[in-house]
């Protein structure tokens, strides 16, 4: 699987290339079907950025939520124990 890291250089060049091959098709040397199939797979891996960003976030929210929850169990279990000695 291609990484963020390796996706984000090859996103800019694509965005690059767009600018160019939209500057060929205004000087009627290329086709613009040519464009929007460069057009399509920026806009694709665009979205596969931020559905990584996201997937990442919910991945940390859930960590945090999960040590929040964790503790409160050890907390609720601790006061327990004590009341349980008295």
């Amino acid at each position: 699987m291609t990484s963020v890291v390796e996706l984000f250089p090859k996103s800019q060049k694509l965005s690059y290339d767009s600018r160019q091959q939209l500057s060929q098709v205004q000087n009627g040397v290329m086709h613009a079907s040519e464009l929007f199939l460069s057009l399509e797979e920026l806009n694709n891996q665009q979205k596969f950025l931020e559905l990584r960003k996201d997937a990442n976030s919910i991945c940390h929210m859930g960590q945090y939520y999960n040590c929040m929850v964790t503790a409160g169990v050890q907390q609720r279990q601790e006061q327990e124990e004590l009341m349980w000695w008295r």
